[in-house]
């Protein structure tokens, strides 16, 4: 796929309604790792990463855009170490996709992608999110601004309760934090009452444990890592559960402000009748 003189190759990815979303994303990416050739050679592995996906997800998502005819994907003859597919992006059969045009304090940035050099996680980080805030999936406005709410909820809600053990953190950009979890709620399926469930055991699990001193709670410091570590963290805290004879809900720490009341308490303190 050729860039175009209006946009990159890997927007018009992004913009083609006819694909999934994590279809669009793993078509923008390979348009991205496109040499001059027009040629993409990353390792399956290395997709599977960029997505922060299985690479089981990576094979049905290439095999699908290869039945769509966006890819054409050649084999090598030898199986093995060191030998990667070679790609090669087709552009939109029914035409490019124009962007919108871009306003220079929102425009479109050209995010480089890694390339397996030592020291490019961050950088890998960035593109990942970026392309899938632009791939989510479209949905009628108020489902989208249900989820939105949810995304941004539990992002403040993961910063507020790292702040009350650290109360100088450096604050985050809660957008990209929301982003992050945005896409768990809609492309990994995850309930935004899990998402909370596990936000609130994984900070309330301070007790340093083993050599290393470990513990969840200083090392889920972003929503990116929470994502990361999500289906462990869930397995962790309904295990903690089970083996105190209690439901996940039950298990959860009990959340207190500043003043030591719960929710509960400071509901009925509003009405007149809670703990003074």
């Amino acid at each position: 796929m050729k860039a175009t003189s209006t946009q990159p190759a890997w927007v018009s990815a992004l913009l083609d309604t006819d694909l999934s979303p994590m279809e669009r994303i793993l078509l923008a990416i390979l348009a991205r790792y496109q040499g001059q050739n027009g040629h993409a050679y990353p390792s399956r592995a290395r997709l599977a990463a960029d997505l922060g996906t299985a690479e089981r997800t990576v094979e049905r998502l290439v095999k699908s855009l290869e039945k769509k005819r966006r890819l054409t994907i050649e084999r090598p003859e030898r199986q093995g170490r060191g030998m990667h597919n070679r790609y090669i992006v087709h552009a939109h059969p029914k035409g490019r996709q124009d962007c919108p045009p871009s306003t220079p304090d929102k425009g479109d940035t050209d995010v480089p992608l890694p390339d397996n050099k030592k020291g490019d996680t961050a950088r890998t980080k960035r593109a990942t999110t970026h392309a899938m805030s632009r791939g989510c999936t479209r949905k009628s406005k108020s489902v989208k601004e249900s989820m939105s709410e949810h995304a941004s909820r539990l992002s403040q809600l993961l910063f507020d309760l790292i702040r009350q053990r650290k109360p100088d953190c450096k604050p985050p950009s809660l957008r990209e934090w929301a982003v992050v979890v945005d896409c768990m709620i809609r492309l990994d399926s995850r309930k935004p009452e899990r998402i909370e469930a596990v936000i609130r055991w994984c900070q309330a699990d301070t007790t340093p444990r083993g050599p290393n001193g470990f513990c969840w709670a200083n090392n889920i410091l972003s929503t990116a890592k929470l994502r990361e570590k999500f289906d462990r963290l869930e397995l962790e805290m309904d295990a903690s559960a089970g083996r105190s004879g209690q439901t996940p809900e039950a298990a959860m720490p009990v959340y207190r402000d500043s003043s030591g009341r719960t929710p509960r308490e400071l509901a009925l303190a509003g009405l007149g009748g809670g703990a003074r």
